[in-house]
């Protein structure tokens, strides 16, 4: 689990670092802040993955009433 939390702490620095260095979006910078967005989706799919666990709020899978039980 803590690997997990320091590679998210890790690519999320790399993120940032990576948008301050981009030009601003044009049709010549599109394809890098393309990338960028993706990587971003990447991140954040696997940050909910990791707070679905984590928060008890968000355990939905536990509760019997919930629509994940249809």
């Amino acid at each position: 689990m803590l690997e997990f939390k320091q590679q998210l702490v890790e690519d999320l620095a790399t993120l940032q670092e990576t948008a301050a260095k981009l030009p601003p979006l044009s049709a010549e910078s599109a394809a890098d802040w393309e990338q960028l967005m993706l990587q971003t989706e990447d991140l954040e799919a696997r940050l909910s993955h990791i707070f679905a666990y984590t928060q008890p709020h968000l355990r939905l899978y536990r509760l019997p009433e919930s629509r994940a039980y249809g």
